[in-house]
């Protein structure tokens, strides 16, 4: 009996279709697997690029956000920068005329500080005294001062009001009076502002009568009446009497001719 050979020759007749069949298979799975592979990256970058684009997107509204500030931080910036200059030109122009009216001021002021120089000489001896320290500030060439208008100026006024209080009260002193042969006494001087003075020497024995003579200078003379009139007003200009009362002292000169 012969094999039966069909079986066999049908198997090696379909093993090359089986193995190319098989073969399109696993390529088929390879292209699958790799077309899978391929879906999930694209998904993955997919999903990033969408993420890095909300960031992107939020970014972009952020510096919008900024650049809006910092567009109104400039708008109000330039609005200050404006009224800024405005005040500064007001500002220079306050100054210009500050300037203008101190130049005014320090020429109106040396005038002044000239004419008071001149008059210092008939200021009572107390009076010179008494403003020695101030006196000593006003320059000698105003017009060349550089010391400052308002310190001059305070200075001035300072003079002006002590003349002015000395002018308008009584004053009295104690001076040391000068004799005929140059020896000195203790007087007892009495100042009627600017006007006159009447002095007594510490014993009462003489009495003296004061002004401003024609160089300016005070000078005193020893008056040889009305002695106990002049004793009497300084008395009580003293407080040394019990009570107040009238006494006629004639002046020795005119008093338009009061200096």
């Amino acid at each position: 009996m012969k094999p039966n050979l069909l079986p066999f020759l049908c198997l090696c007749a379909a093993s090359p279709l089986a193995l190319a069949q098989a073969e399109h298979l696993t390529e088929t799975q390879r292209l699958i697997d790799k077309w899978v592979e391929t879906e999930r990256i694209i998904s993955a970058e997919r999903s990033e690029a969408k993420a890095d684009l909300e960031m992107l997107a939020a970014t972009r509204d952020l510096l919008r956000q900024r650049v809006d500030a910092l567009e109104d931080t400039i708008a109000e910036l330039k609005h200050e920068a404006e009224a800024l200059n405005d005040e500064r030109v007001s500002l220079v122009q306050e100054q210009t005329r500050l300037e203008a009216s101190s130049a005014a001021l320090a020429h109106q002021l040396a005038g002044f500080e000239a004419q008071l120089k001149q008059r210092v000489e008939t200021f009572p001896p107390p009076l010179q005294e008494k403003l020695a320290k101030l006196l000593v500030q006003i320059p000698d060439r105003p017009n060349a001062s550089d010391v400052e208008v308002g310190k001059r100026l305070v200075t001035l006024l300072g003079v002006l009001s002590e003349a002015a209080k000395f002018n308008q009260s009584l004053t009295l002193t104690y001076e040391i009076r000068e004799l005929e042969d140059g020896s000195g006494v203790q007087a007892d001087t009495l100042y009627w502002g600017y006007a006159f003075a009447i002095s007594a020497d510490a014993s009462g024995h003489a009495t003296y009568f004061g002004r401003p003579s024609e160089a300016g200078a005070w000078q005193f003379e020893r008056l040889q009446d009305h002695q106990r009139e002049t004793l009497q007003i300084i008395e009580m200009a003293e407080g040394n009497t019990d009570e107040a009362r009238f006494v006629s002292l004639p002046i020795p000169f005119p008093a338009d001719s009061v200096r």
